[in-house]
């Protein structure tokens, strides 16, 4: 079997070390492709490594490792939570985590986790099936559906289990889906989740300001904060879309 390409994100740089060092002794299957030592850096070297593993450390400053999982609409990866406390393990059940191993690591338990690592890669495969990724929606409505090109989709605001849809030619629509199932779906390129109510298609940004904290202005006036935590990739995010444009 060809070795698990495999990241480390942990903010103490001891704890880095320690991890890359029990691994590259009692581990060889597994093939270390980088160090983070933030959530920022982390989905730099996801985008670019494309992991099957992330030892992911839980509290971490600005970003912590539920939150940093919570920016993947689609997660191609498995995780294994490495932390020095003990009282996340629901939370990590619920975030689909593979293993939860507690500082100081045990050997035994670093070897157990990676073998059901190993395990599911062979039994099941680590990467979901693609999907294209959609040009044109069907929006259902009580009189039928509209069909909206993803292009002329300015934003997408929630409102519970209800999101709108706000379009270049049609105007906004109300759909009874949730913000997440359009997160899923759409181009994570192009539509950028920049708080937990906002979407917004970067295609349609005009102005990013500084004031408050971060706010942007889309191309039908409105404006809109940005949270914090989503700060960092919504400016490597434009960044890298600038570059991209031709």
């Amino acid at each position: 079997m060809k070795k698990i390409r495999a990241i480390i994100v942990d903010d103490e740089e001891p704890g880095r070390r320690n991890l890359e060092s029990l691994l590259s002794s009692y581990c060889p299957e597994v093939e270390l492709s980088g160090l983070a030592a933030s959530a920022v850096e982390a989905r730099n070297l996801v985008e670019s490594v494309r992991p099957e593993l992330v030892f992911l450390d839980i509290n971490m400053p600005n970003i912590n490792g539920f939150e940093f999982l919570e920016l993947f609409s689609r997660r191609s990866f498995l995780v294994i939570f490495v932390t020095a406390h003990a009282g996340f393990g629901i939370q990590a059940v619920k975030a689909n985590a593979l293993d939860y191993l507690l500082k100081p690591i045990s050997i035994t338990e670093l070897q157990a986790a990676i073998k059901k690592v190993s395990d599911k890669i062979r039994n099941e495969g680590y990467l979901p099936p693609s999907a294209e990724l959609p040009e044109k929606l069907a929006v259902s409505h009580l009189n039928g559906f509209e069909i909206v090109e993803t292009d002329d989709i300015i934003r997408l605001e929630a409102d519970d289990n209800y999101t709108t849809i706000y379009t270049v030619a049609q105007g906004p629509i109300v759909v009874s889906r949730t913000i997440k199932d359009f997160e899923v779906i759409l181009d994570p390129e192009r539509f950028i989740r920049i708080h937990k109510t906002h979407i917004i298609n970067i295609r349609h940004l005009k102005k990013y300001s500084k004031k408050d904290g971060g706010m942007v202005t889309l191309s039908d006036a409105t404006e809109l904060a940005i949270a914090k935590r989503r700060h960092g990739f919504f400016m490597e995010k434009v960044h890298r879309h600038l570059l991209t444009m031709k």
